[in-house]
């Protein structure tokens, strides 16, 4: 995406939106690869949603997308620019529409939603 955006001049003639979604399991278990990436593309963006949606099995680890996205802080420092939700895979509707919301509001002050 760095190299489409900077290539074709994108950032100067839209407002950008990436929205990943990804069952958390990454061969870059750490994230050396993909955060460096996430920074560079930050200036770029209006903002970056990253939806988890989580195997079930009752497994209470975070997925390593989940850990290298809080562990980089980005979050936490940047979260008008990237917003991270987790949800189970058999998440219904109306779970699945707040879990939108959340990575669209304008407002940044969110915990980790769960799914119900």
């Amino acid at each position: 995406m760095n190299e489409i955006i900077q290539k074709e001049n994108l950032a100067q003639e839209y407002n950008i939106y990436v929205f990943h979604g990804t069952d958390g399991d990454d061969w870059d278990t750490d994230g050396k690869e993909a955060v460096p990436e996430i920074k560079k593309i930050l200036p770029l963006i209006s903002r970056i949603g990253v939806t988890i949606v989580e195997h079930s099995g009752g497994s209470t680890r975070k997925t390593e997308v989940q850990k290298y996205l809080e562990d980089s802080r980005l979050l936490t420092e940047k979260p008008e620019l990237i917003r991270m939700d987790v949800m189970q895979e058999d998440a219904e509707e109306p779970r699945v529409i707040e879990g939108i919301k959340k990575l669209i509001s304008q407002s940044h002050h969110f915990s980790r939603a769960t799914a119900v």
